[in-house]
């Protein structure tokens, strides 16, 4: 048998059999799931163009989803987008980061964390409209934005120190802590929704449900934090005042029955039988302080 018949010989390149495959990949591998979401998103904006709009029955408007009972709406609502820049600023985020998320917990707590997140959403959405349940042409709600922010709040629970570098503007690079994106997102959304003007169409309150619900899942789920250094310094300073105060009370709990028999046995008559002996000089700070406040609470 000569070499050419064998497994690793043959008519490969340049006689050798090897053909090494060359593959071309943009960015991170993208998961199972968030390759679904990706997919069913951008095909549903797709056909939602080419219909002229007629998926409007898909997006959430409080009247009908509560009123008229069109409960798909409290999910379907995810999958709709008002154009294609809304699209694009939530399915980047996710492709970013998502994939990480469902690698670390997993399919199943990653589509808990998507889908409670959007509702939670659509649930602070809801209760900061209530007019529009008895009303259907107040407000409608879509976009993906809700479960988003829930999967960037997971994502920075996960990796709280890795550095994501964001193009302001497309031109100016600005590196920050997973962590620290996270909070400076979370303040811009609470001031935009403190200011927002009665013409803002952008939904801040589904934004901050998605994140809060995302925040507590990890951290009863999976124990996880942000762990902020300013949070550290507070942390610190308030357990050093709880050990102060749980201290003194202790001392004054322990000499606040200085009536008792055996409090005069054990404290008062050793130090009078030392004045008697070697003088009132010879007492040291602390029996001073003791005979004192005994002093004070027998006048």
């Amino acid at each position: 048998m000569s070499w050419q018949d064998r497994d690793y010989g043959g008519q490969g390149m340049d006689g050798y059999g090897y053909q090494p495959q060359m593959r071309v990949r943009f960015g991170p591998p993208v998961s199972p799931t968030v390759k679904f979401l990706l997919i069913a998103n951008i095909a549903l904006f797709a056909l939602d163009i080419l219909t002229g709009r007629r998926l409007y029955f898909l997006a959430y408007n409080p009247y009908f989803a509560i009123r008229r009972f069109f409960i798909w709406q409290f999910v379907t609502y995810m999958f709709m987008h008002g154009g294609i820049w809304h699209l694009l600023f939530n399915m980047l985020p996710l492709w970013m980061f998502g994939s990480d998320v469902e690698r670390r917990i997993g399919r199943e707590n990653f589509i808990t964390v998507y889908l409670l997140c959007g509702l939670c959403g659509v649930g602070l959405f809801t209760l900061s409209h209530m007019p529009a349940i008895n009303d259907p042409n107040l407000t409608t709600l879509v976009g993906a934005s809700g479960a988003v922010c829930g999967i960037l709040v997971a994502f920075a629970m996960i990796f709280p120190e890795r550095r994501i570098t964001l193009l302001i503007f497309f031109v100016l690079p600005l590196s920050l802590k997973a962590k620290y994106l996270v909070l400076g997102f979370f303040v811009i959304e609470v001031l935009n929704e403190l200011s927002q003007a009665p013409g803002n169409n952008v939904a801040h309150l589904a934004h901050l449900g998605g994140m809060l619900f995302a925040y507590f899942y990890m951290k009863f789920k999976f124990s996880l934090s942000l762990p902020f250094a300013f949070t550290q310094v507070l942390s610190l300073r308030a357990k050093d005042y709880l050990y102060r105060r749980r201290y003194w009370q202790s001392r004054r709990r322990k000499y606040e029955s200085v009536h008792s028999d055996s409090f005069i046995s054990e404290e008062i008559d050793p130090i009078l039988d030392k004045i008697s002996k070697h003088g009132i000089r010879s007492l040291t700070w602390r029996e001073r302080r003791i005979l004192k406040k005994a002093r004070s609470k027998m006048d």
